[in-house]
């Protein structure tokens, strides 16, 4: 019987990894379909106000931690914008943008849809998705990049309250200071004005969502590796390789709070499952966007793909040769010269106290052990990505926030009702009195 699970996980697994690629592939050339006029009217007006702002403007002047990446919102843009003359097939493996030769890209915005040919110069980007396509370019047509920066505004807050309602719903409370205190190093401000840094950000926080108002259902349960092979799969869909370990830790970190099980053996299984699942559904779809293209062109897609990999998992940076030192090195100055580091350690000092003085609940020990694992997904991340990490730190080091969120959380499973016990020694005491 178990071997016959064991089968039909896999056929149930290969079925829903294989209609999610399908269907991927189907909705970029549904957006590639819409029509591309006002589409570039609201990039030209995007354009010119980035072009104001430059690259990397900072929202607080000298704040390493407030710098915004128009330098990648800009391709973002323009990849929206395309319409040539190729098949949808081809735009959506092959994913053209238009510049203006020997001009900034905020340039080639403000010239979007009107620039003449001979000035024109077209380039691929075919090794990611562009799954942020399917929302971006359907806002362009009613918005530019201010005015979905405002609707940005909107939904980054909804976010972070419909998830403080669920964890009261789910009686999970405790958990909502480590959460705020992630979301906080994450730097909702930067996020709101930012869509390269926004991607993750609503890929892991609806993947909470979706956590938190299923998980009482038997079937949720039953089938939580799914859940995070698909968690896996939206997140390489819709990233350019921001911080993405943050979508598997944070849902990671969800489930350990909502399934608080004693057993060692039985938590360290699914901890290295679920994490595998994820991995598999991220690898999986990345390279099966270089599988279909290659099937549908006839040419191979896995050249450009594997060096670039190979240059970004390598220790290379132009010259300069680099270390596992100099990478975290370059990510802990965001993390020490952070007040929230600073909170987050004083949090953990007051569990600690806290379980003292609470009743204790010893079985837990084995969550509080996965939630200080997944702390340290961040560190092998850096591992696998040191080139990328290393050259990108300013939007990389949020990857810090699942260091953030699983040390916060680490003492809270061993802690029984806390507050209310704690509540009532105080009274007890001041009754002796």
């Amino acid at each position: 019987m178990k071997k016959k699970k064991i089968f039909q996980n896999l056929l149930i697994g290969a079925g829903v990894f294989i209609t999610c690629v399908l269907a991927g592939f189907l909705l970029i050339c549904m957006v590639y379909m819409l029509p591309s006029g006002r589409v570039s009217l609201h990039v030209q007006e995007s354009g010119a106000i980035l072009e104001q702002e430059k690259d990397y403007p900072q929202l607080i002047p000298s704040s390493p931690y407030m710098v915004l990446d128009n330098f990648t919102d800009c391709i973002m843009l323009l990849t929206s914008a395309y319409d040539g003359e190729e098949s949808i097939a081809d735009k959506a493996i092959n994913n053209y943008r238009i510049y203006q030769k020997k001009a900034t890209k905020q340039v080639s915005c403000k010239v979007c849809g009107i620039l003449p040919e001979k000035d024109a110069q077209k380039i691929s980007y075919a090794r990611y998705w562009h799954g942020y396509m399917v929302v971006l370019k359907p806002l362009l047509l009613f918005l530019n990049i201010n005015e979905i920066r405002q609707l940005n505004q909107f939904g980054i807050l909804g976010c972070i309250c419909l998830i403080g309602i669920l964890l009261y719903m789910n009686r999970k409370m405790k958990y909502l200071i480590p959460f705020l205190l992630a979301v906080s190093f994450l730097n909702p401000g930067v996020i709101m004005n930012s869509l390269q840094n926004s991607t993750i950000f609503y890929v892991s926080s609806l993947a909470v969502i979706v956590l938190l108002a299923c998980w009482k259902r038997t079937g949720f349960r039953q089938y939580a590796w799914l859940y995070f092979m698909i968690t896996g799969m939206v997140t390489s869909y819709m990233d350019f390789l921001t911080y993405p370990v943050v979508a598997l830790a944070f849902p990671l970190i969800f489930y350990y709070m909502l399934n608080e099980d004693s057993r060692f053996i039985v938590t360290l299984k699914r901890l290295v499952g679920y994490s595998v699942m994820w991995c598999i559904g991220y690898a999986g779809m990345w390279s099966s966007k270089w599988v279909l293209s290659s099937i549908l062109t006839g040419k191979n897609y896995f050249t450009n793909a594997m060096e670039s990999i190979t240059i970004r998992s390598g220790n290379v940076v132009g010259e300069q040769t680099i270390t596992l030192s100099d990478v975290y090195g370059m990510l802990i100055t965001y993390l020490k010269d952070s007040k929230l580091w600073t909170c987050t350690l004083l949090f953990v000092v007051l569990c600690l106290v806290t379980l003292v003085l609470s009743s204790r609940r010893w079985k837990c020990w084995s969550v509080s052990l996965a939630f200080l694992i997944i702390s340290l997904y961040p560190f092998v991340w850096g591992i696998g990505t040191k080139n990328h990490t290393y050259i990108h730190h300013m939007f990389t080091h949020r990857g810090w926030s699942v260091l953030i969120f699983g040390l916060s959380c680490a003492v809270l499973p061993m802690i029984e009702r806390p507050f209310e016990v704690i509540r009532k020694k105080v009274f007890h005491l001041d009754k002796r009195k």
